[in-house]
């Protein structure tokens, strides 16, 4: 007989509709862009071609609040505890 489990799974979501699914967060990452020619005044002409460097992506420590949920287009700082409470999934 299957065994089961007596805690539940914690969902996280957006603290204002309770959506938990569709979020943008605000990174920095590394890239290398290319650059064609320069200038007059000595600025860049890009060649628009960039190599990001997906593994130093990281949350921007400037952004208040870096997370936006996707259905109600909200900003937050952190998830919140969406388990009891009717979630919402984005359209």
């Amino acid at each position: 007989m299957p065994h089961k489990s007596r805690h539940k799974s914690k969902t996280y979501g957006c603290p204002h509709c309770g959506s938990t699914e569709g979020f943008a967060e605000a990174n920095l990452m590394e890239a290398t862009a290319y650059v064609s020619t320069f200038d007059g005044h000595g600025q860049p002409n890009y060649a628009g071609e960039s190599d990001i460097d997906w593994d130093s992506q990281r949350l921007d420590p400037s952004k208040e609040k870096p997370y936006q949920c996707e259905a109600c287009v909200k900003s937050f700082s952190k998830p919140s505890l969406v388990t009891g409470r009717q979630r919402k999934k984005a359209a």
